[in-house]
């Protein structure tokens, strides 16, 4: 069978990450990828996600998309390394990510709300707790690049993932979309936008046979 439950090819990609691969990851990267769209997830502590698609109408999604950016850090890094140490932080960390999980909840009634800008703030409270995280997180160049995301008219920004290189995405309402751009010159823009659907399969070549 071709096409199977999204929450089933999530939980097979978890399986195959987390318990065979042994990465200190979490699941939302796998759900996401999965269903696709906006979703908000609520990962209990036995594993079991609890999925809810909010949903946009396209034009809703078009203006979203159309006020977000990526720009590449010029950096590479491997995420475990950033995540192990995080892991081991949890504790003294508490406060902050309880801190985290309530800017997913704030996020969740901005879609809601249709309150974008809204989203855009949420991102940037939520880097300044994550770069707190661990000294691994963040650099000297990311905190520059971020800065001047900032300067440039974003209305919040983050780097992407575990952080310690990769992409800053930015949040930028139209009007200083422009200043953004020619602010960031230095880094490369990667035009980005809300994949709707999810995992599927975009090419099934299938061979005849003969007995």
């Amino acid at each position: 069978m071709i096409l199977q439950d999204p929450g089933l090819i999530a939980e097979q990609a978890c399986e195959i990450e987390i318990e065979r691969g042994g990465k200190p990851i979490g699941k939302q990267d796998q759900y996401i990828a999965a269903y696709g769209g906006v979703m908000s997830l609520e990962i209990g502590r036995s594993g079991v996600v609890t999925s809810e698609k909010i949903k946009l109408s396209e034009s809703e999604q078009r203006e979203l998309s159309g006020n977000l950016f990526l720009f590449f850090s010029c950096q590479t890094r491997r995420a475990d390394a950033i995540l192990a140490d995080q892991n081991s932080r949890t504790l003294q960390n508490l406060d902050k990510l309880h801190q985290i999980k309530a800017l997913a909840e704030k996020a969740q009634r901005a879609l809601e709300d249709r309150d974008f800008e809204e989203v855009g703030r949420v991102i940037d409270r939520g880097w300044m707790l994550k770069r707190d995280l661990s000294e691994k997180v963040s650099n000297e160049e990311l905190d520059r690049m971020y800065s001047l995301a900032m300067k440039a008219g974003a209305t919040g920004a983050k780097i992407c993932g575990a952080g310690g290189g990769g992409f800053l995405m930015a949040y930028c309402l139209p009007e200083k979309q422009k200043m953004l751009r020619e602010g960031m010159q230095d880094y490369r823009w990667m035009p980005i936008g809300i994949e709707p659907d999810g995992s599927k399969v975009i090419f099934n070549y299938r061979r005849s046979t003969w007995k």
